[in-house]
């Protein structure tokens, strides 16, 4: 009987996570992103600024200076959800959705630039009574981490770059409007194609959520573009040779978003830099390889 009983629950229990998996993707993908945060020792905070209100990850090892991660244009504060397992038994985290990203609302009265994402990111930090701070971003995430950089020198003690946008070298801009939404299979495999050096395996469920989502913010993710284009913080060539904190410069050779041309002109103008490539790697090394990219930030943040 006790058998039969620990059956039926077993099969109860598959059926649901099947209905989950096929009707209701979006929270089967949460409960996968809440297995990251859980394994990495972090939990969820809500930060209230004067301006916003903040959703983020943190925890770790709370005495060590903060390192603030800085996801990449339309994702979310899990981008570094799995490094961060690697890395909070030594560092205090915080997981930030940018504003007009991840579960941030769409509000056309905030503006979006890169000025004002340093300003949102400045607030967050005051708010959380935090004055030093390391940082590590990726691709527009790495953008906001060198303005803010540059803006507040006084208050980053260490900054870490991975495939960043922010530079204008001889290819294309990574911030021009996209032309279409990704509407089948195929879109959504260039698109990844785009991203990773080799494509990983996506459920087929996860998939559609993810060309739904895309769809339903396309002309928002437009907007966004068209006030970072518009913003004084566009183009940093001019400037990032002001940088003097310790910067860690991250490329994946197999990049087609940001080219891996504009390593060299970032670890050329920022003296206190240091640059790897990585042959078999893309445009976001945390996803493809997270304890690897783990590994490295922690031997630089130390």
């Amino acid at each position: 009987m006790y058998k039969y009983v620990i059956a039926v629950a077993f099969f109860f229990l598959a059926a649901v996570v099947a209905w989950f998996w096929n009707a209701r993707p979006d929270l089967a993908l949460a409960g996968v992103y809440r297995i990251y945060v859980l394994r990495s020792g972090l939990h969820e905070e809500v930060v209230a600024t004067p301006e916003q209100t903040f959703r983020i990850y943190t925890g770790g090892k709370m005495e060590t200076t903060p390192v603030l991660m800085i996801h990449g244009f339309g994702d979310s504060r899990i981008s570094f959800g799995q490094a961060a397992r690697f890395l909070s038994p030594d560092f205090r985290l915080i997981l930030v959705d940018v504003p007009g990203f991840g579960d941030t609302p769409e509000d056309p009265g905030v503006h979006h630039g890169i000025s004002a994402q340093v300003a949102a990111m400045k607030s967050l930090l005051d708010a959380m009574g935090i004055h030093r701070v390391s940082l590590v971003g990726n691709s527009m995430g790495g953008h906001i981490s060198a303005a803010f950089t540059l803006t507040y020198p006084e208050m980053v003690e260490k900054l870490a770059v991975l495939n960043p946008a922010g530079l204008r070298v001889d290819d294309p801009n990574p911030y021009a409007d996209a032309t279409a939404p990704i509407a089948s299979d195929a879109d959504f495999d260039a698109y990844m194609d785009k991203l990773f050096f080799k494509r990983p395996w996506i459920p087929g469920p996860f998939r559609q959520d993810f060309i739904k989502r895309a769809n339903r913010r396309f002309a928002w993710l437009n907007r966004i573009r068209g006030e970072i284009r518009g913003d004084r913080d566009y183009i940093l060539n001019d400037r990032i040779g002001a940088i003097v904190a310790p910067t860690l410069i991250l490329w994946g050779r197999h990049d087609r978003i940001i080219s891996p041309v504009h390593a060299p002109t970032w670890h050329e103008k920022i003296k206190s830099s240091r640059m790897e490539i990585w042959e078999d790697a893309g445009h976001s090394p945390q996803y493809e390889y997270p304890e690897r990219t783990a590994r490295l930030l922690a031997d630089f943040l130390r």
